[in-house]
C-alpha cells in the first residue's frame, strides 16, 4: 500500500516518460530518422580486453602508448539509431 495516495491527475515516471518517447518522436520527424551515432564503450571488467592489459597501465590521452581502441582505449562502436520508432 502507498504512504501517501497520489493525487488523482498525477502520472508515474513511466507514464511521463512515454508521454516525452511520444513527443519526441512526434517533432524528429523531418529532422532526424534513422541515423548512425559513433560510441565508445569501455573495456569491461573482468573481461578478455581489461585482462589482456599490462600489469602497469599507460594512458594514451598522455601519448604513453598508440591508441588501440579495444586494447589501450574504449571500444569504437558505430550504433543504428532510429529516431522516429523511439515511441
Amino acid at each position: 500500500s502507498a504512504a501517501v495516495d497520489p493525487a488523482w491527475e498525477s502520472r508515474s515516471d513511466w507514464e511521463i516518460y512515454k508521454g516525452i518517447a511520444k513527443a519526441f518522436s512526434q517533432v524528429c520527424v523531418g529532422h532526424l530518422g534513422k541515423e548512425t551515432d559513433v560510441v565508445l564503450q569501455p573495456l569491461l571488467h573482468d573481461s578478455p580486453a581489461e585482462l589482456s592489459q599490462p600489469c602497469e597501465v599507460l594512458d594514451w590521452r598522455k601519448g604513453e602508448c598508440d591508441l588501440i581502441p579495444g586494447k589501450t582505449a574504449p571500444n569504437i562502436v558505430a550504433v543504428e539509431r532510429d529516431y522516429p520508432a523511439t515511441y
